[in-house]
């Protein structure tokens, strides 16, 4: 009897010889036949390299919510799909440095951003380091604000640590699909700023607050009810 672990091994190693054989269509028979969660990741970069957006969608529906790096693989590939990566970027960068995901996830926005927005990473032993002019002059190096508590309940408090110059500040909210869910305009003469968020469900969101030339923070946050 053939153990899980070594029929695993053995399916991808025929998949690896596919590929060098440029046989995509007999990968995309073999992957469907399979149906499993890491499988199924393998499929959906197939069909988007075929451009069959219906079965990427279709397949990304079978892939469960359960963690994180699931969360951000669907919300990757979904980007993609929809043709949404410049209104997602912040999501994309985020996923791209945060370091308590899975390194493979991190490598896919890496890559996303590499392949559309013509980044460049660097891969040794050291943690990977973005080397984007664009992401070192909008991010700021030091947090300019905190957001309290996490996990939150009905409201969160911003507390900026170093207040802003610059006017026009917004604040957007993200829920775990990258849709925008509720969006407000900051005072920056108020040191402390209450938002309310006793209408949103709970679950896993990102807080942005940025203006057109500066993002301030990007954070993930926690609400439960």
């Amino acid at each position: 009897m053939i153990e899980p672990e070594e029929d695993r091994r053995y399916f991808v190693q025929q998949v690896q010889y596919k590929l060098a054989n440029q046989d995509y269509t007999g990968v995309i028979q073999d992957l469907e036949q399979r149906q499993e969660v890491w499988s199924d990741k393998i499929l959906v970069a197939n069909y988007i390299q075929q451009a069959d957006y219906t079965k990427t969608l279709q397949t990304l529906n079978r892939i469960p919510s359960n963690t994180a790096d699931e969360i951000a693989f669907k919300n990757l590939l979904t980007t993609i799909v929809d043709n949404e990566l410049i209104a997602n970027e912040s999501l994309i960068r985020y996923y791209a440095e945060d370091l308590s995901l899975n390194p493979r996830t991190n490598i896919l926005a890496q890559s996303i951003l590499s392949g559309y927005f013509n980044e460049k990473y660097i891969r040794n032993a050291a943690p990977v380091m973005s080397h984007s002019s664009k992401t070192s002059s909008k991010i700021p190096q030091k947090p300019a604000l905190q957001l309290l508590p996490n996990p939150a309940k009905n409201q969160l408090s911003l507390q900026w640590i170093d207040s802003p110059a610059e006017e026009d500040i917004e604040l957007i909210i993200f829920n775990n699909v990258g849709q925008e869910v509720k969006s407000l305009k900051l005072n920056v003469d108020r040191q402390k700023i209450i938002i309310p968020i006793e209408d949103l469900k709970g679950g896993i969101y990102y807080v942005q607050v940025k203006n057109d030339k500066t993002i301030y923070s990007f954070d993930k946050i926690i609400i439960i009810k």
